[in-house]
């Protein structure tokens, strides 16, 4: 049966159109596959948290280590961050308020265990365990409307602090 004009166009266009989609749609199959999100679980949170934490002399690995704590504890960064930027006339946002440091750990963690994580509803426990039995810390996650994130604190820590001129 003869082709027509009109009908190789058309299968053309067709081919075309479906050529076009898959290079749309192709990298978003992909990004699809990628690692998922560290704040869907308690140990997924916890161990992005400790490897940023060993990567804090990186900007990426502040702004992961920024993801990963709790909302109030962003919002004091975010403070301290307004503070900083109107001493400064400088640009600063939140992650930048992050001071690289060596770990907070005086041991380097081992592979979170199954059993050192404890779950009770929107809170839970991560021990983190070294090579020597003495070895040992706590992480307490809380579960966010992000997702899981590190209860780092850093608003009771303000409170802490006397008022000016006291």
């Amino acid at each position: 049966m003869p082709r027509t004009l009109s009908g190789v166009l058309s299968s053309t266009r067709m081919r075309t159109a479906l050529f076009s989609a898959f290079l749309i749609l192709f990298p978003l199959t992909l990004g699809a596959c990628g690692e998922p999100d560290p704040r869907s679980s308690p140990e997924r949170a916890a161990r992005a948290f400790i490897d940023a934490l060993e990567r804090l002399e990186l900007s990426s690995a502040r702004r992961r280590f920024y993801m990963l704590i709790d909302e109030k504890s962003r919002a004091t960064l975010d403070a301290r961050a307004r503070v900083a930027e109107s001493l400064s006339h400088r640009p600063f946002r939140g992650p930048d308020m992050i001071v690289p440091t060596k770990s907070i750990f005086r041991f380097k963690p081992l592979p979170i265990r199954r059993e050192d994580l404890r779950i009770e509803g929107d809170r839970a426990t991560v021990i983190l365990r070294g090579k020597r039995d003495s070895s040992r810390a706590e992480l307490r996650l809380v579960r966010e409307e992000e997702g899981w994130v590190v209860l780092l604190g850093l608003d009771a820590l303000e409170e802490m602090r006397e008022p000016e001129g006291a």
